[in-house]
C-alpha cells in the first residue's frame, strides 16, 4: 500500500505510512480542504471489493463517527475513492502504546504499576462508553 504515498483520495493527500495490519494500512494525510493533518485508514482492496464488507464498513464508520470521548480517537470522515475504502480520523502525533511498551522493554524498563492502572482505567472508560 506504500504506493498510495503522494496520491490523493478525494480531498486527502497521503503523506506517509504510519502502520499496517491485516485489514489495511494507516497513513498520515493532509486534508486539503480544512488544511489539517489527519490519520486515514485504507482497507486492503480485496476487502473493499466484497459487497458485504463495504456495507458493514460503512455502518461501523457511521457508528464510530458518533462517538465523542476523550479516550477515543475522533472520526472525521469516511468514504470510497476508486477501489479504496477509507476512514479519516484525527491525527495524534507520537507512538502508540504497543510501540511505547516495546521500546521500554528493549531498554530494560517497565511501566510502573500505578501508570499501568491509570492506562487500563482510561481504556476501560472508553470501552464502557463505546459499548453503551
Amino acid at each position: 500500500m506504500e504506493n498510495l504515498i503522494g496520491q490523493t483520495l478525494n480531498r486527502y493527500k497521503i503523506v506517509s505510512l504510519l502502520g499496517e495490519g491485516g485489514m489495511g494500512a494507516v497513513f498520515k494525510a493532509h486534508d486539503l480542504t480544512l488544511q489539517r493533518d489527519v490519520a486515514i485508514k485504507v482497507m486492503h482492496a480485496h476487502y473493499a471489493r466484497q459487497p458485504n464488507f463495504q456495507e458493514r464498513f460503512l455502518q461501523e464508520a457511521r457508528s464510530a463517527a458518533r462517538l465523542k470521548h476523550p479516550n477515543i480517537v475522533q472520526v472525521h470522515d469516511f468514504g470510497q475513492d476508486r477501489s479504496y475504502l477509507y476512514i479519516v480520523m484525527e491525527f495524534i502525533p507520537g507512538d502508540d502504546l504497543d510501540k511505547m511498551l516495546n521500546t521500554m522493554r528493549t531498554q530494560g524498563k517497565w511501566i510502573m504499576l500505578n501508570e499501568a492502572v491509570l492506562l487500563m482505567r482510561q481504556v476501560s472508560l472508553a470501552l464502557d462508553y463505546a459499548h453503551r
